[in-house]
């Protein structure tokens, strides 16, 4: 099972515990990119993936803190117009306030 597979299975745990307890569905999934220096075809897709995964569960993917090597072949691989540049953040502290700050009814 790849790392992918076991987020989105998180999530569903997730989204049913907090169900049970009358809570809103997670909006947001926030990824540290700190620790990528840089990333290839197959790691572009499996983004796409996630994104695509995310999307029809009504989560936003949001990114934190991609290297320049990273961002240059996101943007080139056309992957930073499908989720968004509003969803790229310097710092996960950053991306943490401004998605907690969003009520439901502003998520897009």
């Amino acid at each position: 099972m790849n790392l992918f597979s076991r987020i989105l299975r998180w999530l569903t745990d997730e989204d049913e515990q907090l169900e049970s307890v009358n809570q809103p569905k997670i909006q947001f999934l926030i990824v540290d990119m700190s620790p990528v220096t840089d990333i290839d075809t197959s790691g572009i897709h499996a983004f796409e993936e996630l994104h695509r995964s995310l999307h029809k569960r009504e989560v936003q993917l949001v990114l934190s803190n991609p290297g320049r090597v990273v961002i240059d072949k996101l943007h080139a691989s056309d992957f930073m117009s499908q989720i968004g540049e509003d969803k790229i953040f310097l710092t996960v502290g950053d991306a943490v306030l401004t998605c907690s700050a969003k009520s439901p009814a502003e998520v897009v």
